[in-house]
């Protein structure tokens, strides 16, 4: 960049011009006896004028800012300009002060509500929107209907982090996050690992977006340093064939109202848990538009395996129930009282069932049940895992992607897994019958 000499006064600077072309200039001051070049006024294409210090330490260019000559008279900054040139001289840096002082502002401003709003704008090509929820879930503060069970909603995973969410990031220690995952870890090991993970990967983010806080490190750390990660056993639960029976008279004996509760979106909804195998959030999700009748099939609409929209067979049982929510035309299949908006867990209906079939479940055992009968009858694994929406990985992908499933042949296999579900209700019905009669 061309640097020319200037005798600086106040009239002189504002007859300056801008440079023709895109770019800036560099004014510096002579005052013809010590040439000295170290305040210097720039220049930009754009008028923009600034003053700033040029040194240098230890045989390396600084460039300090010092401010506007709107601001800063030609006195004022020629004072700065002597103050830098004896700090240099007595082997300080001038830049490195300010560099670092900046960096401590920095690493103040910067909370943990900010960290996650920047992993989660870093991560928005990858992370699915129910990713991008759960975030929030497990990071944001409660709203008030959140927090009050007598509204009658479900909550939403307690936010951990809540107390943390306006503390600079710095603040949070390692000392901290152990104390909490100790804590956390007795009562929930599975969901305190995965919120420690996520606490970790908003972290991470931030830390290398911001490279004055490498210093501070990530307060998640220490637990793997001190092998805090619990071993987490997958679950195993599903509806035995012997309990088949129990649960679904409980199912379809369950009055449609008690005490208030609406029960009979949450019948169907737990039915279609059952018979499709489907996830809870993306049956939830399902909207009158994801039904196609005549062509017997659903949409599932961003599933959890981060494929595309996928279409699932719309099995005898599914039909039924299809029919039967088309007719409310409410915005979604299984919509909560207002119609407008999807089912959130029916605990309620849930707790009612256990009661009435002396079945504990949860509704992810439904989806296990689903899977393990489709597996009893021998369905083919891909079809299998079709039918639930797994997606296939490890070794066996290359030989089963060549392996193609017809539509047709999904919905005969779904129905197949309807009918065995049905087939061990009406045996175990048989078996209690036989012993009666014996005993």
């Amino acid at each position: 960049m061309t640097a020319k000499p200037l005798s600086f006064t106040k009239s002189r600077i504002e007859k300056l011009k801008p440079p023709p072309d895109h770019g800036s200039v560099d004014w510096y001051f002579d005052d013809h006896e010590n040439h000295t070049r170290k305040l210097r006024l720039r220049v930009s294409h754009t008028s923009a004028m600034s003053w700033y210090y040029y040194g240098k330490v230890s045989g390396v260019p600084r460039r300090i800012l010092i401010g506007d000559p709107a601001d800063v008279s030609v006195d004022e900054a020629r004072k700065i300009a002597a103050k830098y040139s004896g700090k240099i001289a007595d082997g300080k840096d001038p830049h490195l002060k300010k560099q670092r002082k900046r960096e401590r502002r920095t690493r103040k401003s910067i909370t943990l509500a900010n960290a996650l709003e920047l992993h989660l704008a870093n991560k928005a090509h990858k992370h699915s929107s129910r990713t991008s929820a759960e975030y929030r879930k497990v990071f944001h503060v409660r709203t008030d209907e959140q927090r009050d069970p007598a509204k009658g909603k479900m909550p939403m995973q307690e936010p951990q982090f809540e107390r943390w969410m306006h503390k600079p990031l710095i603040r949070i220690t390692e000392s901290m996050v152990e104390t909490w995952f100790r804590r956390r870890v007795k009562k929930a090991p599975a969901a305190a690992a995965v919120e420690a993970r996520y606490l970790r990967a908003v972290c991470n983010s931030t830390i290398a977006e911001h490279q004055e806080l490498r210093e501070h490190g990530n307060p998640c750390d220490v637990i793997s340093r001190k092998s805090l990660w619990p071993t987490i056993q997958p679950r195993k639960g599903y509806i035995r064939p012997k309990q088949m029976h129990g649960f679904l008279h409980a199912l379809h004996t369950l009055p449609d109202d008690i005490q208030n509760a609406q029960f009979s979106i949450a019948k169907d909804f737990l039915r279609w848990l059952l018979f499709s195998g489907c996830r809870v959030d993306e049956t939830a999700k399902l909207k009158p538009s994801d039904i196609n009748i005549e062509e017997r099939f659903f949409v599932l609409r961003d599933p959890k395996n981060r494929q595309k929209d996928t279409e699932l067979p719309l099995n005898d049982e599914l039909l039924k129930i299809a029919l039967k929510r088309l007719e409310n035309g409410d915005g979604y299949l299984f919509a909560d009282k207002s119609g407008d908006k999807p089912i959130q867990t029916p605990r309620k209906a849930i707790i009612a069932i256990r009661k009435l079939s002396g079945v504990h479940f949860t509704p992810h055992d439904l989806r296990r049940t689903f899977r393990t009968t489709a597996a009893k009858i021998s369905l083919p694994m891909k079809v299998g895992a079709m039918l639930v929406n797994h997606k296939i990985t490890g070794e066996l992908k290359v030989d089963l992607d060549y392996i193609q499933v017809e539509p047709e042949e999904l919905l005969t296999a779904s129905n197949r897994v309807a009918n065995e579900l049905l087939r061990q209700s009406q045996d175990t019905i048989a078996d209690v019958l036989e012993l009666h009669v014996h005993g």
